[in-house]
């Protein structure tokens, strides 16, 4: 999965190695992490904001490392007790999650699947303590009940998690949410507080024992004090969480959504009310341009048969569907250009363009 900047140039990298191409798809510079250990599966990367920027990537075994944007390798470190460990003691679950210079990693131990842990640490590219160890906590995790047990798998599943305010969202196993307060200010463990919310009891009543942590999609509020959660496996409702009480307070029935909007449906193909219900396949957040009333409230939704914009401020609605072509599925990553090349002749003002992969193409949706 390609980190994507406003000039369409991205940085691509696989276990060891990294380049940064540009929009005509040209290569601009490789590199390799010149490390033994840097082998095998990991997760997607994430840049730090600091100046200079960085990236940074989980590898499954427990190894983290980082580049700066010019290819240079800054440091790598095992999960651990402390940034000069030997070995990891822990392994990722997620992908590194960044705000700022700060770098959030949500894991579990080595062995032990049922003890999680968050660390955090400082990722700045500077001369000594480049990957600073601020601070780590430890976490509930719970297995799953199911045929498949996916925390008895280390590094097997991507689950989920985001920062809303100054607070981390993260999946806490098979059956609960987990929000750890105050991470980005946080500079001791005993600066953060943590709440489980449940999801497989009252608060989510629609969800049943098919949907997975692996199976979450978390994305962030337009007001910044809540997550909207969907399943990828039970894709009919999104739910939010207000973030400071740990409580459910909405449910959003998309499926009834798409079956209103019928005919009404803008900017792709039409159709009657054969929708059916679709399992949200990925998400993406549309940020820092107009969604309909407002700024910075909607979401890319993909299902098996359609790109929905949804707007969430106030009363949701959904403001653009487009058909996916007959035979295909989105499986790739849905990246957001802002501002991209060409302008809106109604509007005056330049386009901005969803890009969407399916397994037999790449589509460039104009907003």
């Amino acid at each position: 999965m390609p980190i994507m900047d406003a000039s369409s140039s991205f940085f691509w990298n696989d276990a060891a190695h990294i380049l940064l191409g540009d929009a005509k798809g040209d290569v601009l510079w490789k590199n390799t992490f010149d490390d033994a250990v840097v082998t095998g599966d990991f997760y997607p990367g994430t840049i730090t904001s600091g100046t200079p920027e960085v990236i940074v990537i989980a590898m499954k075994t427990g190894f983290v490392f980082s580049y700066n944007t010019q290819g240079i390798p800054v440091a790598g470190i095992h999960l651990a007790n402390t940034p000069t460990a030997p070995n990891a003691s822990h392994v990722p679950v997620a992908p590194p999650i960044a705000v700022n210079d700060r770098v959030f990693i949500v894991a579990q131990a080595i062995g032990s699947p049922q003890r999680g842990r968050i660390f955090a640490y400082d990722v700045r590219d500077v001369a000594v303590n480049r990957m600073a160890l601020v601070w780590y906590v430890e976490i509930p995790r719970t297995a799953s009940t199911g045929a498949i047990k996916t925390m008895d798998l280390p590094g097997a599943t991507m689950e989920p998690g985001t920062v809303v305010g100054n607070d981390l969202v993260c999946a806490g196993g098979a059956t609960h949410l987990l929000i750890a307060y105050n991470v980005t200010k946080a500079q001791t463990d005993t600066d953060v507080l943590i709440k489980t919310v449940d999801w497989k009891g009252n608060a989510f009543p629609k969800w049943t024992a098919l949907t997975l942590p692996s199976d979450i999609v978390l994305f962030a509020d337009q007001n910044r004090t809540g997550v909207w959660a969907g399943s990828q496996k039970e894709g009919d409702y999104l739910y939010h969480i207000d973030v400071k009480s740990g409580v459910v307070d909405r449910a959003l029935d998309l499926k009834e959504m798409l079956l209103q909007q019928g005919n009404r449906a803008r900017g792709g193909t039409q159709r009657g009310n054969r929708h059916r219900a679709r399992p949200v396949l990925l998400t993406s957040r549309l940020i820092g341009f107009e969604c309909g009333d407002s700024n910075d409230s909607c979401v890319v939704v993909a299902t098996k048969d359609d790109v929905v914009v949804l707007n969430l401020s106030g009363k949701s609605k959904i403001e653009w569907v487009w058909k996916i072509p007959l035979d295909e599925t989105v499986t790739g990553q849905i990246a957001i250009l802002v501002g991209g090349e060409g302008q809106n002749n109604s509007t005056g003002k330049r386009n901005n363009v969803v890009v969407v992969r399916t397994e037999i193409g790449v589509y460039g949706l104009t907003l």
